[in-house]
């Protein structure tokens, strides 16, 4: 398995055109590239691997944003661990 942390979306993006991934996690409020820029770009290039979005915001607003930007999966921090593990098998 391989696995990258990127602190903003711009790096997240290099890394996501050199390298094959089975899943992504983002945040929504990523500095340079925003997460749901970032979904919105990786659906638009045609990447379908599952998107998770990660995010303080949670309003239903934030939600259907992240949910039309192409994220597969919406979960509001503070959240719990094992529900993480769940959503992400």
């Amino acid at each position: 398995m391989r696995w990258i942390l990127s602190l903003d979306g711009e790096e997240a993006w290099e890394y996501i055109e050199l390298f094959s991934y089975d899943l992504v996690v983002l945040d929504v409020m990523l500095p340079k590239i925003d997460g749901i820029s970032l979904c919105k770009k990786l659906r638009d290039r045609d990447y379908s691997m599952p998107v998770l979005m990660l995010t303080t915001r949670n309003r239903s607003t934030d939600t259907v944003k992240g949910f039309n930007a192409g994220a597969d999966d919406y979960l509001v921090k503070p959240f719990n661990f094992n529900e993480l593990t769940v959503r992400i098998h």
